[in-house]
């Protein structure tokens, strides 16, 4: 525990501090207390068998001998939350407050030790502990809380708000991963030309007419312009990236490409192998990634979202695998709860909660951001009001924990920039140096002829009759793949059930499909599955759907029809529109309608600003 917090804790002098906690946060557990209650051999009393609170009191004064105080502090926190989550230190006062009982507590159960004292000690090599043994002085402890939470105080800074997170993370994982008995994984080389052998050597000069390109050899030029800035002299020096380019481009694994690659340099350069964690928003475009990464590597990543666990049970084994697998469960568990392998690939709501947030469970992976290389696909989901939170978030993992960001998206939301202008010059912070991987994205976008937004707000709809009278009657023709997105899972249905009877009546037989969260993650990778299967074979489905299917999902349709919602969610629907940039298919149409739902899912000005948008481009802007 030491020695990993040593490594990417060294501005905050972590290595000692982990040292001292993985050493003293279980020292109450000798008590005969203890002892008894975990062997189940009564008598023991239920108030003297807690055991947090009495090695957090050693910690403190361990400190406060030491002129420390202040980190004794923290470490006398982190100890006594690391069976629970972590909670407002102002409610940390009452730890030594005589109507809380913990000093009588506390001097029953050092009784009780004294005889085992010795021996305790010495089986850690902390017989000199004694002298720390002793309950907090009251007052000297509840003004050392008031003196932390003054808001001029150093403590108050987001450095310190890492340093808590990260030696937390660190303790609760090792703690329970020696609980269970599960081995930590240890960190292997991965193949640095992985992507190069399945997908061939990439073609780039800076010389290149992008026009005359084919779309695989446009996506050839991109990945091979992402993997030229690797050659840069301070690329190792380099934090945050962006890469921003046109969907179908082949993001996914141009930057796997360019990341295997950096880790093998980082490795040569410091001495460690980082971690990757891929971070999506959607379960269904997070199967597709791991489908995509487990055939490029030849080896299985870890998947870690909701119904991963659930997913996994899908996959065929034999009897003898499945009776080892269910005795082996807890460890399993803990190996996916504690991101324990070379390649994550976790979901928006996995990653975020655990950077930014308190949960003890969430938190026992936060140690893993430490070094690693982070990738964020399709940021543009991410609700703007979110944005400065986030970016400011990123900006001090890199600058705390030495993380390397990559953010991924065909929309370049301004994260860093909106960070840095609503947090961090507050907090006298430098702006942040961003590198953008295709510098030439401009000229790479102006290749594309794909599709156009044709805008249908003059006629707004009041139901789903409406749409078929006004939209779908009038624009779709039998011999077209269509894909309709609805704000509101209640309006997709009625658009579902409406079109349905439309192609009946009229002796249509494209084939029909319905995308939602009400459809489970299993059901939804069946049909995109079967989707694809149609359009390949020219049956021209039609493709009913919320915004599950805005963001990495890998479909192709000749025409679309989309609810008025941010920009960036009507761009992220035309990249499902003649995806692979087909000449014969150039700006395809899609469609934006609006039934009056925008504002129920986003906020006022979000969609003021689409109207805006779509004006302007409708009057030649």
């Amino acid at each position: 525990m030491g020695t990993w917090a040593g490594r990417f804790g060294s501005t905050f002098d972590a290595e000692a501090l982990a040292i001292v906690i993985g050493h003293l946060h279980d020292l109450g557990k000798y008590t005969p207390h203890f002892q008894r209650y975990l062997l189940d051999t009564p008598p023991f009393e239920e108030v003297l068998k807690q055991h947090a609170k009495f090695g957090a009191y050693a910690l403190y004064e361990w400190y406060r001998q030491e002129g420390r105080e202040w980190l004794g502090l923290l470490a006398c926190y982190l100890v006594v939350h690391h069976h629970k989550s972590l909670s407002d230190l102002g409610e940390f006062k009452r730890l030594v407050t005589e109507t809380e009982g913990n000093a009588n507590i506390f001097e029953r159960q050092l009784d009780s030790l004294r005889p085992e004292l010795t021996a305790a000690l010495a089986d850690g090599g902390l017989e000199q502990i004694t002298t720390f043994l002793c309950f907090p002085e009251k007052k000297p402890f509840q003004k050392l809380i008031t003196r932390y939470l003054d808001e001029d105080n150093d403590l108050q800074s987001p450095r310190w708000y890492f340093l808590l997170n990260y030696a937390f993370s660190l303790l609760i994982e090792a703690d329970k991963l020696d609980a269970s008995n599960t081995v930590p994984y240890q960190w292997q080389a991965l193949p640095t030309a992985a992507v190069e052998a399945r997908l061939g050597v990439a073609q780039w000069a800076a010389d290149t007419n992008l026009a005359n390109l084919s779309q695989n050899e446009l996506r050839s030029w991109v990945r091979g312009r992402v993997l030229s800035a690797l050659q840069a002299p301070d690329i190792l020096q380099q934090r945050l990236f962006t890469l921003t380019a046109p969907t179908g481009i082949g993001k996914t694994l141009t930057a796997l490409d360019f990341t295997l690659r950096l880790r093998e340099q980082i490795q040569a350069s410091e001495g460690y192998l980082p971690q990757i964690i891929y971070g999506l928003p959607f379960i269904n475009i997070i199967e597709q990634a791991v489908d995509e990464y487990e055939k490029t590597l030849g080896q299985s990543v870890l998947a870690h979202y909701q119904y991963a666990d659930a997913l996994e049970q899908l996959k065929e084994r034999s009897a003898a695998a499945r009776q080892e697998e269910n005795a082996a469960y807890n460890q399993k568990r803990m190996l996916l709860d504690t991101w324990q392998g070379d390649v994550v690939i976790t979901s928006f709501v996995q990653l975020l909660q655990t950077l930014i947030g308190h949960r003890n469970k969430l938190l026992l992976k936060f140690n893993h951001f430490a070094g690693s290389i982070l990738i964020l696909d399709e940021v543009q989901t991410l609700r703007l009001g979110q944005l400065p939170l986030v970016g400011a978030a990123f900006y001090y993992l890199a600058k705390y924990l030495n993380a390397r960001v990559l953010l991924m998206t065909a929309t370049k939301p301004l994260t860093f920039e909106l960070a840095y202008n609503v947090l961090l010059k507050r907090e006298k912070e430098a702006k942040p140096t961003v590198k953008e991987l295709l510098p030439e994205y401009t000229q790479v976008f102006a290749t594309f002829q794909r599709t156009q937004l044709v805008s249908l707000l003059a006629r707004p709809l009041a139901d789903e009759v409406d749409f078929l009278e006004k939209a779908f009657g009038q624009y779709w023709l039998p011999g077209k793949s269509c894909l309709v997105v609805c704000n509101l899972v209640r309006r997709s249905v009625q658009v579902y059930e409406a079109i349905r009877t439309h192609l009946a009546a009229n002796g249509l037989n494209n084939p029909l499909y319905y995308l939602s969260t009400n459809v489970v993650p299993v059901s939804r990778l069946a049909v995109i599955q079967q989707i694809k299967a149609d359009l390949r074979a020219g049956h021209k489905p039609v493709l009913v759907a919320t915004q599950v299917v805005e963001a990495g999902v890998d479909l192709d349709f000749d025409l679309g029809f989309r609810d008025l919602g941010p920009v960036d969610s009507l761009v992220q629907v035309a990249g499902r529109i003649n995806r692979e940039n087909d000449p014969n298919r150039a700006l395809a149409p899609l469609y934006v309608m609006d039934f009056g739902d925008s504002e129920k899912i986003y906020d006022k000005i979000t969609t003021q600003q689409s109207r805006k948008a779509l004006e302007a481009l409708s009057n030649g802007g």
